[in-house]
């Protein structure tokens, strides 16, 4: 019978040299970037805050081959928006996120945290995202629910800053009943 052996305050290990000491010798500072949710498939990447927003003026978005195709993407309950409560990775392709509706004034009550919506996203062959809406509330609500996009095609070097950027124009115009479209 072999015993294992108790390591007690009597039993001490030391470790000497293996980690770094902070020093002002250190040959470069260690930083951390900003936060961020990453999604990953290929040669694709989906960016965004930990909120699971882009915003046009960071460098994030959904990026294919090295050209930015989502450059602001943002959820909103009638025109406000939705307060961010948490999120989590579930692969390196798909993550979710939680949030509840802003207070508003309706009908001369005031109605927050009542609302729920969870987004599931995913990079499987493109961006798929899965967008379920639960009223917790005791009477019905009615809402607009607006989903913001936006799109630069920016090069990956552009969107980092890494070399100018090139002025583009692009017009797009919706019209009333397009065919085909529907």
């Amino acid at each position: 019978m072999v015993a294992a052996p108790h390591f007690g305050a009597e039993n001490r290990i030391r470790l000497t040299g293996l980690l770094p000491q902070a020093s002002s010798q250190m040959p470069f500072p260690a930083q951390l970037g900003p936060p961020r949710v990453v999604l990953a498939e290929g040669s694709s990447l989906f960016i965004t805050s930990p909120e699971g927003t882009i915003k046009p003026d960071e460098q994030l978005g959904f990026v294919v081959s090295d050209t930015r195709l989502l450059s602001r993407y943002e959820h909103r309950i009638n025109g406000r928006r939705w307060m961010f409560v948490s999120a989590a990775p579930l692969t390196p392709y798909a993550a979710r996120w939680f949030y509840l509706n802003p207070g508003h004034r309706r009908r001369g009550r005031g109605w927050s945290g009542t609302v729920a919506m969870t987004i599931d996203r995913a990079l499987r062959g493109g961006v798929h995202e899965d967008i379920s809406i639960t009223n917790y509330g005791q009477t019905p609500e009615t809402f607009a629910l607006q989903i913001e996009a936006g799109c630069d095609f920016s090069d990956l070097f552009e969107v980092r800053g890494l070399h100018p950027q090139r002025r583009r124009h692009l017009v797009l115009e919706v019209l009333d009943d397009p065919p085909g479209l529907r």
